[in-house]
């Protein structure tokens, strides 16, 4: 195989990863490159985030998405998944939450 003919195949590839991107068609394989962000919470230290878990897509395994995270920042334990239509936050709760963490920094100020 010559060096030209190698040259001229690498446009085609380029040209088929990006298809593969920009294509619409079912192929069978389900691209999980643009799934939505979901609520992670670290089962030992109650780290929370709102970011996605670090997964191998299937149609583009080279694919590498610099914010996924596989483990908890803090403590490196795997994260837990928290579906958002779980989360129940209240108003009042945050209000609440509010309330206290400025009454303590009033506290410590004198």
């Amino acid at each position: 195989m010559s060096q030209s003919s190698s040259l001229s195949s690498s446009p085609d590839i380029q040209m088929d990863l990006l298809k593969s991107f920009t294509s619409h068609e079912p192929t069978g394989i389900a691209c999980i490159c643009k799934r939505p962000s979901k609520m992670l919470i670290c089962s030992l230290c109650a780290y929370t985030t709102i970011n996605r878990v670090k997964r191998i897509c299937p149609v583009h395994p080279r694919v590498n998405y610099m914010y996924d995270i596989s483990k908890c920042p803090k403590c490196s334990v795997h994260l837990k998944i928290v579906p958002m239509q779980e989360i129940d936050i209240k108003e009042d709760d945050v209000k609440e939450t509010l309330g206290k963490k400025r009454s303590f920094e009033n506290k410590r100020k004198f």
